[in-house]
């Protein structure tokens, strides 16, 4: 299981990549609804990814043997989320890493909603996000 998340998470990495374009704006910088798009979108697209993720996480905290690996698949989740930040902003910001992981557990928590709450606002709950993002790499 932890393989087939391991791939999942490389496939949407590589998803990410292809979102940012050869050429940016003359700003250099990737506007962030692109940036926020696919992790919204694969919250309907591909709610079993998510299902499998969450299942991973449960497991690795009543398995201690499968918890590295659950690390190393967040952490690849923190780079890739990085490695976006650093073509939203157009330049490394202070804190990065700490900002991925706040964006990645809001990825996370608000998939999680969605599946849970077929109700819920996950659009409005993204825009929020982008004005939270916007607040915090205008500030740098």
């Amino acid at each position: 299981m932890l393989e087939v998340l391991q791939e999942a998470s490389e496939t949407y990495a590589r998803e990410m990549e292809r979102l940012i374009p050869p050429s940016l704006p003359d700003n250099g910088r990737l506007p962030s609804q692109v940036a926020l798009t696919q992790p919204r979108e694969r919250v309907s697209r591909q709610p079993e990814w998510y299902r499998l993720r969450y299942e991973l996480f449960a497991l690795g905290l009543r398995k201690p043997e499968l918890l590295p690996g659950v690390g190393t698949v967040l952490a690849r989740g923190r780079r890739g989320v990085c490695m976006v930040l650093g073509k939203l902003v157009g330049k490394e910001i202070p804190d990065q890493e700490a900002l991925a992981a706040v964006m990645l557990a809001c990825f996370d928590g608000l998939a999680l909603q969605k599946l849970a709450d077929p109700e819920f606002d996950l659009d409005s709950a993204y825009k929020v996000l982008d004005r939270m993002i916007g607040s915090v790499v205008e500030d740098r």
